[in-house]
């Protein structure tokens, strides 16, 4: 299930929930529903800077990469 479809599906349960059900989902996402919680990671420096620093390194051709089919096999090893 994609995530559109789970919040298309947990917006029509929320519109029909009884106000018991939606003060306890509220009670559980209370801290994540915060405005001081809604960061944006473009607004981080830190962040920025370290995908910057990627960023160069990759395109200069100076870091590790894997493909896909081994990073699949190297999930495998460490089942």
């Amino acid at each position: 299930m994609t995530t559109a479809i789970k919040r298309e599906k947990l917006m029509e349960y929320i519109q029909q929930a009884n106000d018991k059900k939606v003060q306890a989902l509220y009670a559980v996402l209370e801290d994540s529903i915060g405005e001081e919680d809604r960061s944006w990671w473009w607004e981080d420096d830190s962040f920025v800077t370290e995908i910057n620093r990627r960023s160069a390194a990759l395109k200069k051709g100076t870091t590790k990469t894997f493909t896909w089919d081994e990073v699949k096999e190297k999930a495998n090893q460490a089942k």
